[in-house]
């Protein structure tokens, strides 16, 4: 609990920062330990935090939104036997891109998800693309553009 709280106190802090660049891996990994309460027994995991270069926006922010987002697919996965959740983290075209993926029963809460997450990584000239379907999943993609 106490290395929780400590977590959330670090992400806490850095949330609001004014955009930077920073280790797109390391912020995803501790959206994972945010979220991790989330991911439980039935769930298979499968996490890739490539490398991929710096990439521009607020680790804090974007740690708490990847958290929300884990858990919302969690929810999706627990709902259907045998699910499996992927977050993975790599680069494609000037960009840094997280997509967090589940085969699960989906998530009707993801349109809320939807809009949360364009309102914050868009200031940083990133995009969020977002999708569900009952009995399919929930599919979230972040991409940020990486340093120059």
């Amino acid at each position: 609990l106490a290395r929780r709280v400590d977590e959330l106190d670090r992400t806490l802090g850095m949330a609001g920062d004014a955009p930077r660049w920073f280790d797109l891996a390391s912020t995803i990994d501790l959206a994972i330990r945010l979220a991790s309460h989330h991911l439980g027994a039935g769930i298979e995991l499968l996490i890739d935090l490539g490398n991929v270069p710096p990439v521009r926006g607020a680790p804090g922010s974007l740690a708490l939104l990847a958290a929300q987002l884990i858990a919302a697919s969690a929810r999706s996965a627990r709902a259907l036997d045998g699910s499996s959740l992927s977050i993975r983290v790599s680069a494609e075209d000037a960009h840094g891109i997280v997509a967090i993926v589940d085969n699960g029963d989906g998530n009707v809460d993801v349109a809320d998800l939807d809009e949360l997450a364009r309102s914050i990584v868009a200031p940083w000239g990133g995009s969020a693309e977002v999708a569900t379907s009952a009995g399919r999943g929930c599919a979230f993609e972040l991409r940020l553009p990486t340093q120059p």
